[in-house]
């Protein structure tokens, strides 16, 4: 029984610890590309901008120069991988650029999130994703387990008063 159990706790511990991450990661991305080939590692790739400033600067309208605002940005994507059972986590960030610039990443860390991940589907409906993950911790009394995930992205109203 304790080997049942023990091995019960980590699957669970491992479903949290990469629904947390994938979740918040979802919720901070504007854009969200799902990755379902069976053959490629790449599961997500989920892109963002963090506003950082703003800036002035002269622009020339029908042969007056007038003071323009302009946004300055970091582009922030994630891209996650499933390998051998082992979920992890890329994040890029692009340095701070004017928002109307195409982003060059680096990467800026890599983290391993999860293991004994057997496998993640993603299903996007509307704002709503869905999120399954399964793990199954082998050995004497292996278990596996699966979680379903519900994240409901906001949305963001134009218009008003």
């Amino acid at each position: 029984g304790n080997s049942h159990n023990s091995n019960a706790m980590l699957a669970t511990r491992n479903l949290q610890q990469a629904g947390h991450w994938v979740s918040q990661d979802i919720l901070m991305a504007g854009e969200i590309i799902i990755d379902d080939e069976p053959e490629t590692e790449q599961i997500l790739t989920l892109t963002w901008a963090e506003y950082v400033t703003w800036k002035t600067e002269p622009k020339e309208i029908d042969g007056n120069v007038v003071e323009n605002a302009v946004s300055l940005i970091i582009r922030h994507q994630v891209i996650y991988n499933l390998s051998d059972g082992n979920l992890q986590r890329m994040k890029y960030d692009s340095g701070m650029i004017r928002e109307d610039e195409e982003p060059v990443y680096s990467l800026a860390n890599t983290r391993s999130v999860s293991q004994f991940i057997n496998n993640i589907v993603v299903i996007h409906s509307l704002n709503l994703y869905q999120l399954e993950i399964s793990s199954t911790v082998g050995g004497f009394r292996s278990v596996t387990e699966v979680k379903v995930y519900d994240i409901n992205k906001r949305t963001i109203q134009s218009g008003g008063v």
